[in-house]
């Protein structure tokens, strides 16, 4: 299997703005006080939070407080998206699939922001 590995950063930036602007309209409106962010690995901390470790494949990951969890105030920082680059292009056979994985990430840990569980995600 072929993987996307040269990717430059700088483009891989670019086709998460595109697949965050491909969102359907229903999600984009209702993002409330969320920055997405590109990373290129996750960090052991992040890791262990979710009982992973170095070498488990985590595509992204949200930091915030659910709409649903939310007392009505807006959280003086946003919530973060991260979508973390090198394991995306370890996945991927191609540029198709980047923008693949990417649009799912996003949809994911979207759904997270909105309150969903694991176990309540279609990815």
């Amino acid at each position: 299997m072929r993987h996307v590995r040269r990717l430059a950063p700088a483009r891989f930036r670019t086709i998460v703005e595109e697949q965050l602007a491909a969102l359907p309209d229903e999600f984009a409106r209702r993002l409330d006080n969320v920055v997405v962010h590109v990373e290129e690995e996750p960090s052991d901390e992040d890791l262990a939070a979710l009982g992973l470790r170095r070498g488990d494949e985590l595509l992204g990951l949200y930091h915030g407080t659910p709409q649903g969890a939310r007392d009505g105030e807006v959280a003086p920082l946003p919530d973060r998206i991260v979508v973390y680059r090198r394991p995306t292009l370890r996945r991927a056979r191609n540029r198709h699939e980047v923008r693949q994985i990417v649009f799912e990430t996003l949809l994911h840990e979207i759904g997270h922001h909105f309150g969903l569980e694991e176990e309540q995600l279609p990815f």
